[in-house]
């Protein structure tokens, strides 16, 4: 006999290991690329948001300036 049950039993726990493994490499490659993919767009959107927020400090600081401005004025031709 050439190993009988308990051989053909461990070689088909082997080969089922080995499927595994494979199947598993092969799922991680796929998400790796998935991630990859998405990454450049969740950089970005970063990018954008910071840009909005920059924005939006700038247009504070302009409604700003241009409501000292025009109280300047007011108070300049109630001066004269």
């Amino acid at each position: 006999m050439t190993g009988g049950p308990l051989h053909e039993f461990r070689e088909w726990i082997e080969t089922s290991q080995q499927k595994v493994a494979e199947w598993q490499r092969s799922m991680d490659e796929r998400l790796r690329h998935l991630v990859e993919g998405i990454s450049p767009f969740a950089s970005l959107q970063k990018e954008v948001t910071g840009l909005a927020q920059r924005l939006a400090e700038v247009e504070r600081k302009l409604e700003r300036l241009l409501a000292e401005r025009g109280s300047q004025k007011s108070s300049d031709t109630a001066n004269e």
